[in-house]
């Protein structure tokens, strides 16, 4: 193959997250969450009470308000009670009993891990979609010839009136012979 028939690989940044907006909004508001949740705690330490619960407020706006939409939205249109209902229930538990604090960490963990999930989910939709992409055009036939095995290369187009087994996956391989009218 020449150099003007290759086409470069794409080069991958590790760091990069991803390019869906789902993601970055999810990592966005995890990270609001956990400001508001380290910030709430060190107002507590410094007895402002009031920017405490305005950072824990934030940090139940951020995490709960997205799970509490898609809550909603199963409850009403699947009548289904799923994670997500449970999580803002638990999260406003915490907070009617006086530990707000216990709540927006429940949030943050729960904001953190549905953010991570997208991420994975949206990688391994690339990783598929990228594998879909490589497929061989045909495959290295071994086919009887009188007494003895041979080998030659076999578009798959033509090796629809074969009958063939996989010998092996890379290169690929397989053991074919002729299918006969019956």
């Amino acid at each position: 193959m020449s150099a003007a028939t290759t086409s470069p690989m794409p080069t991958q940044i590790p760091w990069r997250l991803s390019r869906s907006h789902e993601v970055k909004q999810g990592f966005l508001l995890t990270g609001l969450t956990l400001l508001g949740v380290v910030g709430g705690f060190v107002a507590g330490a410094y007895e402002l009470p009031w920017l405490q619960n305005s950072l824990w407020g934030l940090a139940f706006l951020a995490g709960g308000v997205p799970s509490a939409i898609k809550a909603l939205r199963s409850l009403l249109q699947e009548r289904k009670l799923d994670v997500d209902l449970l999580m803002v229930v638990a999260a406003l538990g915490a907070a009617s009993v006086g530990q707000a604090g216990d709540g927006a960490i429940l949030l943050f963990l729960f904001s953190l891990s549905n953010a991570l999930q997208s991420w994975a989910m949206n990688r391994t939709r690339r990783a598929i979609e990228a594998l879909m992409t490589l497929h061989p055009e045909g495959a290295n036939v071994l086919c009887r010839m009188a007494e003895s095995y041979g080998s030659r290369w076999m578009p798959y187009c033509q090796a629809t009136s074969w009958w063939c087994a996989r010998v092996s996956a890379l290169p690929p391989t397989a053991l074919c012979w002729k299918a006969t009218p019956t």
